[in-house]
């Protein structure tokens, strides 16, 4: 992959995995639990499961992180706000604590929560690739601490684009169609096709007419982390487009582009024209054309069709060797206690309106034991409260969290 330059990791602000069993939120049996803390450079794992296990997770988000920042020509990554993951590795226990939509509760085998004073990611390990889930949000998350804001365009295309990240401890495989799903549906061995699935993003762009170019670069789109579906001609315009961009070393006329267009206000033809050399319409027709040499994309979408087929293992463009692997992660292990890591699970649930009431009753079992209180219970109380604008409460709560770790710095 060409356009990957070279760069060395570097350290930034360290970010926490949990990883939760089963009996998590069972009082009755989480005094059979042992926690280990496996740190890396940038992140933390905390699992009640084997060593080898987390630092496998670790060493795939060391991974995760360089990517992003190969492709965006950064060799130093910021966070301004603490990212707690938590992975269960049970999937009865995540399905009971994952979103309620419509309903019913998410498939997706992750969820991001955005949050004012930290941020979560929740992952099902009961799936392997489990991280692939929140690749997405995972690519919002660092652009907003680490690329200037600009348009949706841009910020979408290349989450969509990240979002098509696979990575072993050999090398990286990026730039398949990461909406693309299997047309069958497999149950014990058993295979039966699904009813008019959503449409890949490839073949929302077979389409004979795309948005023009101006109409995309304009349109408007709220960007966050808890987005509808993303199996439209924005996402997928907006997928090729960067796709286009990346692999055709385009960033710093890009960078050019988003000035004239921000800060000098010029129309979007205009900026096109001078940033990149082209006309619109030669910008876009570059990129319908580029669009269809992408044989892979292809070719991954006929064999979803077909029975016993798995389309995940051709469905990539690039690959290139990894520049991080098992052996260049250096680990720590720690024991823990489970006390904080039950805190911790039901300090994140309170996010989550449909499960704060099983959240708090959780934290007030916690905090009423003498022998499971824990400033973290205290704090995520202190929390509730500040959130129902009982200050009063919230201010004892949080004193007391202060008084058993004055050097909490969320307390603080």
């Amino acid at each position: 992959m060409g356009h990957i330059p070279s760069g060395r990791v570097l350290r930034c602000l360290s970010l926490i995995l949990l990883i939760f069993p089963v009996e998590v939120l069972d009082a009755t049996a989480a005094s059979e639990q042992k926690w280990l803390r496996i740190s890396s450079d940038h992140f933390t794992v905390l699992t009640d499961g084997s060593e080898k296990q987390g630092r496998e997770v670790a060493i795939r988000l060391e991974q995760m992180r360089w990517v992003f920042g190969q492709l965006l020509m950064k060799s130093k990554l910021k966070l301004s706000e603490p990212l707690i993951v938590i992975a269960f590795r049970d999937d009865k226990e995540y399905a009971q604590i994952a979103p309620v939509r419509q309903g019913q509760t998410t498939s997706d085998f992750g969820f991001f929560i955005e949050g004012e004073d930290r941020n979560y990611i929740v992952l099902n390990l009961f799936e392997p690739e489990s991280w692939r889930a929140v690749s997405h949000p995972f690519a919002h998350l660092f652009l907003d601490y680490n690329y200037p804001r600009t348009q949706p365009w841009f910020d979408e295309g290349f989450a969509e684009y990240f979002s098509s990240l696979r990575v072993d401890n050999k090398q990286v495989q990026i730039g398949g169609d990461p909406e693309l799903g299997s047309a069958w549906h497999e149950d014990l061995g058993n295979q039966t096709a699904i009813r008019n699935p959503p449409r890949s993003l490839t073949e929302v762009l077979a389409a004979p007419v795309w948005l023009a170019v101006p109409d995309l670069f304009t349109m408007k789109h709220e960007i966050g982390y808890q987005e509808g579906t993303h199996h439209t001609m924005f996402y997928a315009q907006s997928w090729m487009v960067m796709h286009y961009l990346l692999n055709k070393n385009k960033l710093a006329e890009t960078g050019n582009y988003f000035d004239l267009v921000e800060n000098q206000k010029l129309p979007v033809d205009q900026a096109i024209q001078q940033a990149y050399g082209v006309s619109v319409t030669q910008f876009d027709q570059a990129i319908k054309d580029y669009f269809h040499s992408l044989a892979p994309l292809f070719a991954a979408v006929d064999a979803s069709k077909q029975s016993g087929r798995n389309a995940g293992l051709t469905n990539y463009v690039d690959t290139f060797p990894v520049a991080i692997s098992a052996d260049d992660v250096g680990t720590s292990r720690q024991d823990i206690t489970e006390a904080s890591a039950r805190a911790l699970v039901a300090e994140m649930a309170l996010r989550l309106p449909e499960h704060r009431d099983q959240a708090t009753h959780q934290l007030e079992t916690l905090v009423n034991d003498p022998k499971l209180e824990t400033p973290i219970a205290r704090r995520a109380l202190g929390w509730l409260h500040l959130q129902n604008k009982d200050f009063e409460q919230a201010t004892e709560e949080l004193n007391r969290a202060l008084e058993i770790d004055p050097k909490d710095v969320s307390v603080h």
